[in-house]
């Protein structure tokens, strides 16, 4: 089994696909949490010029 491995088909085969996949996951990650802390931030200056209560800001 070991004689007959070809580390060039591995690679092609396992490795380069789920590279992607992986580092595609990682950026889709990573770009959502921005965007949820931009809408966090977004809406904690809204509730605050509109003086609502400050616990409703520790939940958003």
């Amino acid at each position: 089994m070991i004689e007959s491995f070809d580390i060039g088909i591995f690679t092609s085969t396992y490795l380069i696909p789920w590279g992607i996949n992986i580092s595609l996951a990682v950026m889709v990650f990573v770009v959502g949490k921005m965007v949820a802390n931009i809408l966090v931030g977004v809406a904690v200056k809204l509730m605050t010029r509109a003086q609502m209560d400050v616990h409703l800001e520790k939940v958003a």
